[in-house]
């Protein structure tokens, strides 16, 4: 089922996380795309292209954007996901997404239930609930400015790491070339937004996503992660941003 997914991990300084997850997924049986953004490389490219044909590693320290501009021609499977480089996802339960939308043509993203995990001063693994308002999260209206609408009144964030169509995504980096924006945030909101206009999404009752309290947030080129989207969307100071970007939703959604 897998053979049809095409999974991307963008990293950014991080080469044992990195190590470590693709040690877990390289015998998928998916094509699996290492977007590395590392001032330097700190891999043994060699060692990691041994395990799987289907591995393929990419270098660009030009900023997130960049990466993901350098793959868009390659995807040619029918699904695709993004991994954090240092969270570990349920083969099983990506496999009942891609069943589900198999299934059900209307829905163009499935993903399922999270829980963090931490280590202990005493090397032990802690878990914790996360995401609560995942679970039972769908939006089916057929309007898809109705599903944009009860999507961000109770925003929950279940695309982003869903499985979805491989339209949405490569449609996503086709457009965002054009995005230079001081909020982090927006990646994130307009994938969310081209998501759900595009269809219905579900998140299924099934643990999916082992989700990491370990490592603080990337830091990448031109991102302002201090700058929060409703801060961001409310001062004047970025209205140019917010017109360019508006822009770039419209021809998200077209």
């Amino acid at each position: 089922m897998v053979n049809n997914l095409t999974i991307v991990i963008p990293s950014r300084n991080r080469p044992k996380s990195l190590e470590k997850l693709v040690s877990y997924i390289y015998n998928w049986n998916a094509k699996i795309f290492m977007l590395d953004g590392s001032d330097s490389i700190n891999l043994d490219i060699e060692k990691i292209s041994k395990k799987s044909s289907n591995l393929k590693y990419f270098h660009n320290t030009d900023g997130f954007y960049s990466r993901m501009k350098l793959i868009n021609k390659l995807i040619k499977t029918k699904y695709t996901m993004l991994m954090g480089d240092d969270e570990f996802f349920v083969k099983k339960s990506v496999e009942k997404c891609i069943q589900f939308l198999e299934k059900n043509s209307d829905y163009v993203c499935c993903s399922g239930v999270a829980i963090g995990f931490n280590k202990s001063k005493q090397n032990k693994i802690m878990y914790k609930e996360v995401y609560p308002n995942l679970i039972g999260y769908r939006i089916f209206d057929k309007d898809p400015k109705s599903r944009v609408v009860n999507h961000f009144s109770n925003y929950v964030a279940s695309c982003i790491y869903g499985v979805s169509r491989s339209e949405i995504l490569k449609k996503f980096i086709k457009e965002i070339k054009y995005l230079n924006c001081s909020c982090a945030e927006i990646s994130e909101i307009w994938y969310q937004s081209t998501t759900v206009f595009m269809g219905k999404i579900i998140v299924l009752p099934e643990l999916y996503w082992y989700r990491s309290m370990q490592n603080s947030p990337v830091k990448e080129k031109n991102w302002n992660r201090s700058i929060k989207f409703y801060e961001w969307y409310n001062n004047k100071k970025y209205n140019l941003e917010k017109k360019k970007s508006s822009k770039i939703f419209v021809n998200l959604i077209m």
